[in-house]
């Protein structure tokens, strides 16, 4: 995408070998001879990566004998899942009996079950579906409209503090390191770990002008490629542009 954006080769650098330890990522090679150092890396929480890797392993869904309905399950990375899938089908059908396609809150003896704890504390979110088609399917997502709430943080300010003392300073060190004139950070940003008001404002708001400048101290380009989004954000020279559907 950066390639593509600047129109320039991009030449893959960390190759491994053992005169490349700690290298960048990539070079960049402008058609007039210049180079570039390249970092690419992904903002968000590990546990949450964990999650929902292990979520695609099982293509999303699972399928328990013996219930009535299919169910949704959204479940935060503080979810065990292997528990989850064990405890479950006795959850969902005691839900079912009860005719509760929305069990946001349970009292004991359920609240004092793993499942009903996670239910409790919004760790879980459960959602029936009351109809026989796909009866025993449960599509088992991350959290994602619960991470998008909007916490009033701004995306420059929150960047900022990442590139300095958060999740990207090592990045912007071996940066410096490279000892090249121009220095590019890229940054896959994911809904799971920044605040939601941030993924939502590069995410969703394509319209928006007015997003905060970043604190880019030793780098030159600062380029930001939200999750379900073919967009490409771009911080340089104290202003952002968006490179649609770089």
């Amino acid at each position: 995408m950066v390639g593509r954006a600047l129109g320039v080769a991009v030449e893959h650098w960390d190759t491994g070998a053992a005169d490349r330890q700690g290298a960048v990522d990539a070079h960049l090679v402008y058609p007039d001879g210049r180079t570039a150092a390249l970092e690419v890396t992904t903002l968000g929480d590990e546990a949450s990566f964990k999650s929902r890797r292990k979520m695609a392993a099982d293509d999303y869904r699972w399928h328990f004998d013996g219930l009535a309905w299919w169910w949704t399950a959204y479940a935060a990375a503080t979810v065990h899942l292997d528990e989850l899938r064990l405890r479950l089908p006795d959850f969902l059908r005691q839900a079912e009996q009860a005719g509760n396609a929305h069990p946001g809150w349970v009292s004991p003896p359920l609240s004092h079950t793993p499942v009903g704890s996670w239910v409790n504390d919004g760790s879980l979110t459960l959602v029936g579906h009351p109809s026989p088609q796909h009866a025993g399917r449960v599509e088992i997502l991350p959290p994602i409209g619960i991470s998008w709430v909007g916490t009033g943080e701004q995306p420059g300010s929150w960047l900022s503090g990442q590139l300095a003392a958060g999740d990207l300073r090592d990045h912007v060190s071996k940066l410096v390191r490279s000892g090249m004139p121009e220095l590019h950070l890229f940054v896959h940003l994911t809904p799971w770990g920044p605040p939601g008001s941030v993924f939502h404002a590069v995410a969703f708001d394509r319209e928006r002008t007015d997003l905060d400048p970043v604190n880019l101290g030793p780098l030159t380009y600062l380029w930001l490629a939200p999750s379900f989004d073919t967009n490409l954000w771009c911080f340089h020279a104290d202003r952002w542009s968006l490179r649609r559907d770089a």
